[in-house]
């Protein structure tokens, strides 16, 4: 049997502490792209950051995951979904895959559609 999390090519974990590397790659990715730009962050900072997320219990529907490629068992993206409000029926998510792995269909999905 497989897990929900694993797909074909990646699965989704929690954040470990030695992560901090790769989301110190991705933040470099994203200043790139222009359309959002955060002050500099020391490697101190984002060590923190990826030690608090380790043990950070989600927060009822809100979570932020880790994307392994499961043939290196690199971290190559995270994914997450922000301000989840089940009453109203809405959340939002966010999804960062290193540059060096995008378009090499480790995202694709097929959405599970149900009809009543």
């Amino acid at each position: 049997m497989t897990s929900f999390w694993t797909g074909k090519r990646v699965r989704l974990r929690g954040i470990e502490p030695e992560d901090w590397t790769a989301f110190m790659g991705f933040a470099v990715d994203e200043e790139r792209l222009g359309d959002l730009l955060h002050p500099p962050r020391s490697a101190e900072g984002f060590c923190a950051w990826a030690k608090e997320q380790a043990v950070t219990k989600s927060d009822g529907d809100c979570f932020s995951l880790a994307v392994e490629a499961l043939d290196t068992g690199q971290t190559i993206g995270v994914v997450g979904s922000h301000y989840a409000d089940p009453r109203a029926g809405r959340f939002e998510y966010g999804i960062t895959m290193g540059a060096g792995h995008r378009r090499k269909g480790s995202f694709t999905c097929h959405p599970r559609r149900h009809h009543t």
